[in-house]
């Protein structure tokens, strides 16, 4: 249950990361 957890933060983080990215390329 808890390694499942981890799992959907490691997940979400890179989800942001991602949209970081997406948005700085957009921002330029």
């Amino acid at each position: 249950m808890l390694r499942l957890r981890n799992e959907q933060k490691r997940n979400f983080n890179t989800r942001l990361e991602v949209l970081e990215k997406t948005v700085a390329l957009l921002v330029q």
